[in-house]
Order: C-alpha cells, then sequence, then structure tokens
C-alpha cells in the first residue's frame, strides 16, 4: 500500500482496488494497461477492463469476461477452456 500510495495512486484500498492491471498475452506495447481506456483500437479490451473494475467484488476467480454475452450479442456465456480441458 506504502508503494502505490507514494506512486500517486490514492491512499486507501478504496482506491488502491480501481487500478485493475490487465495484459494481453499476445505481447506488443500494449501488453499492460491499468487504465481501460488506454487499449487503442480494442473494444473488447476496454469494455472488459472496465467491466472488471466495476464488478470487482461480484466476480469469482476463473470468471469467463465474455464481452458478447455480457453486451447480448450472444444467448448462453462462454465457459473457460480449463473447465473443458480443451488445451490438455
Amino acid at each position: 500500500r506504502y508503494l502505490l500510495e507514494r506512486a500517486g495512486y490514492g491512499q486507501s484500498s478504496k482506491d488502491h482496488r480501481t487500478y485493475i492491471l490487465m495484459m494481453g498475452i499476445d505481447g506488443g506495447e500494449d501488453a499492460v494497461q491499468w487504465d481501460p481506456h488506454n487499449w487503442p483500437g480494442n473494444r473488447t479490451r476496454t469494455f472488459c477492463h472496465a467491466y472488471i473494475i466495476e464488478h470487482w467484488d461480484e466476480l469469482k476467480s476463473g470468471d469467463v469476461i465474455d464481452y458478447e454475452f455480457i453486451t447480448g450479442k450472444k444467448a448462453e456465456p462462454k465457459t473457460s477452456e480449463r473447465l473443458d480441458n480443451s488445451c490438455e
């Protein structure tokens, strides 16, 4: 907390939790961002990053942030590959 305060990220735990770091796993210049509006040209990451910040207290470990489901483009939410073992 001390380092967050010193770096200008607020003084309370409430302030600190608004700084959610999100990263793309494909690398590149935008690999890590704390500002949801700093994903140039990537509407999905911008939306999902802001959604995570706004709904942080409701999310559980492993939840899938499904842009298409949240915005009503799809009727059913996606499931994590972790659950269907498609990576094994």
